[in-house]
């Protein structure tokens, strides 16, 4: 991954661009589709649309059917990661803006690591510790809307904090198995279990499509081809051929470019408090990611494309 020639490398980081564009687009693409769409309907339609497309490139590469311990628990993480965590922030995105939203989301990381100190007897550094408290004082910041006088938290925002748990659940379970099975394995398996819980739910999706806008339609599809598949793929592709630190380390831009891009398309803008609190968070991330772990320590890098949510 050190010695790329130079057509490799300019491939590898406009893969990684990709990647970081698809993911921060899906946050205003939710925006767009909930106007139209109920929560567990966009959810059953953008995941059942990304496991179909993944299905079709596990027949063509095969797939490699894992454990019976394993299968179980990529059972548990399409229930949570790919089900549960959708359906929250459709839910929450249909009263907080999609860039509040992807600051929120973007703390997932050094929550999944504090999970991971605490089940999987993993270590943060003094710096870790440091960056952990930053971040959630950022978070807090964000989600207290600067309501001084009197704090409150929107149900709108418990939503999606609830969905950044349970996004750094995911990345603390996959861990368990991330070592014994292939990207597409980790990837199209919980997708499909995610597709499958959801389907009864969704009885009144073809009604939801026969009324819905062209504009919320295109939303959804987008979400299931590019921000589930390409995305996953092209930063699978990325994080081949570059190192793993800047690759990740470009993902600190997913919540700047989904607000660029809500106020490009939707022109929304976050509230003051929202961004000075988005700011401080993404310092704690950016901390506790690249100075958090003892060097040669027993911490599992989270370098495969499922460790970011899509």
């Amino acid at each position: 991954m050190e010695h790329l020639d130079r057509q490799t490398r300019i491939r590898a980081l406009a893969a990684l661009a990709t990647a970081v564009v698809m993911w921060a687009s899906a946050f205003i693409a939710i925006r767009i589709a909930v106007r139209s769409y109920s929560p567990v309907d966009l959810s059953a339609m953008r995941i059942g649309i990304a496991a179909v497309l993944l299905g079709g490139v596990a027949i063509v590469r095969g797939l490699k059917m894992p454990s019976a311990k394993d299968l179980g628990v990529l059972v548990f993480l399409g229930l949570t990661g790919q089900a549960l965590y959708q359906v929250l922030l459709n839910t929450g995105e249909l009263s907080v803006d999609a860039g509040t939203a992807s600051l929120l989301i973007a703390i997932a990381p050094v929550l999944a690591s504090l999970m991971a100190v605490l089940f999987l007897g993993e270590r943060l550094t003094r710096a870790g510790w440091v960056g952990t408290g930053i971040a959630f004082a950022g978070a807090a910041t964000i989600a207290l809307g600067g309501h001084a006088a009197a704090p409150q938290i929107g149900r709108g925002t418990l939503l999606v904090l609830g969905a950044t748990g349970v996004w750094a659940l995911f990345l603390v379970v996959q861990k368990t198995v991330a070592s014994r099975n292939g990207s597409l394995e980790l990837t199209a398996i919980p997708m499909g279990v995610g597709a499958l819980a959801l389907a009864p739910f969704a009885r009144t999706l073809p009604a939801s499509i026969a009324a819905a806008p062209l504009s919320a339609t295109l939303a959804v599809l987008f979400l299931g081809c590019f921000s589930s598949v390409i995305g996953f793929l092209a930063w699978a592709y990325a994080i081949q051929r570059l190192r793993v630190v800047m690759a990740l380390s470009a993902l600190y831009t997913v919540p700047v470019v989904a607000l660029f891009i809500g106020w490009a398309v939707l022109r929304e803008v976050p509230a003051p408090i929202a961004l000075l609190g988005g700011a401080i968070a993404l310092g704690g991330v950016v901390l506790t990611g690249l100075r958090g772990h003892p060097a040669g320590g027993d911490r599992v890098p989270m370098e495969r494309a499922e460790d970011v949510p899509a």
